[in-house]
């Protein structure tokens, strides 16, 4: 299943980028980790439950809109990887465990979802604080994360450079948006709203995944700001353990939500709606639940000067 179209010019130099890091693909791998979901994850979280929790929510917030529009768009090209279509290029990282021909396990190339979230996890991040230093980091980090996916053979060069262009939109749009739309609660139904038309033609799990932490972020955060309004950390010891217990609480929830739902069903499309489910509660119970404990484990600055 799926569809194979490149450029005459993409396949040549994927494998002149291949021959030119012969040997060296582990140091290549490396490069794609800043736009691995664990890295980002980190980063958001150091932002939000660390040191600067409002530049936390707008990476949240354009990070999780630009992984929603990518799914979308990859189930109306349905594009396969190089390596499945033109046997001179090589897979030298698989993107999932399991047959690395099979387009489905594997997922979908255009566009590149390393190369769109690095640029609007990142850029966003150089668009609020305004600095030319993390302006400069950015687009090193996304080219760096970019070239990578190519040379690893797992997407042509055009999935890339679509990728570094939503990630870009996400940023412009986002920010355009809540300058416009006022009232956040709007806002942020104008964004949940871009990821229904999805569930009436998205067929793999990756939507589904993203269309759950979006529909996750989004009420958590208009919870945090009602309910809990904690304050930013100034000690690395606290940063750490409040990334930690975030970190915790949603890949616990998580995993236990997976195994609950498996007895219930584990095909089809209530499976696919039930992982939407199980990574807004996720989502949900890390930003929006879990800072409700940073007072009561005196992780606040205000406790511990009273």
């Amino acid at each position: 299943m799926g569809t194979s179209f490149s450029l005459s010019w993409e396949v040549p130099f994927i494998v002149w980028l291949q021959q030119l890091f012969d040997g060296h693909s582990g140091l290549v791998s490396l490069f794609s980790l800043f736009g691995e979901q664990l890295l980002l994850t980190i980063v958001f979280g150091t932002l939000y439950w660390g040191f600067h929790k409002k530049a936390g929510i707008r990476v949240g917030e354009t990070l999780m809109a630009s992984l929603v529009w990518n799914s979308l768009i990859k189930n109306v090209f349905y594009r396969i990887r190089p390596y499945i279509s033109h046997t001179e290029t090589q897979c030298l990282k698989p993107v999932a465990k399991g047959d690395i021909y099979d387009s489905v396990i594997q997922g979908y190339s255009f566009p590149s979802s390393h190369s769109s979230s690095t640029v609007s996890c990142y850029g966003s991040i150089a668009r609020y604080f305004k600095k030319r230093w993390l302006a400069a980091a950015a687009v090193v980090l996304a080219l760096m994360v970019g070239f990578s996916r190519v040379i690893l053979g797992v997407h042509y060069p055009t999935d890339v450079l679509g990728g570094w262009l939503l990630g870009l939109l996400s940023i412009l749009l986002v920010g355009w948006l809540e300058k416009v739309i006022k009232d956040r609660k709007i806002f942020y139904l104008f964004l949940a709203l871009t990821a229904v038309p999805g569930f009436f033609y998205c067929t793999t799990e990756d939507f589904y995944t993203c269309a759950g932490l979006l529909y996750g972020i989004l009420p958590a955060i208009l919870f945090e700001e009602r309910y809990v309004q904690f304050q930013d950390a100034r000690k690395i010891w606290k940063i750490i353990i409040r990334v930690g217990l975030g970190t915790a609480a949603f890949m616990g929830v998580s995993q236990g939500l997976k195994s609950v739902f498996l007895l219930i069903t584990d095909t089809g499309k209530a499976a696919l709606l039930l992982r939407t489910a199980r990574y807004m509660i996720s989502v949900f119970a890390a930003v929006g639940l879990c800072p409700m404990l940073f007072r009561p484990l005196r992780l606040e600055e205000k406790e511990i000067e009273e």
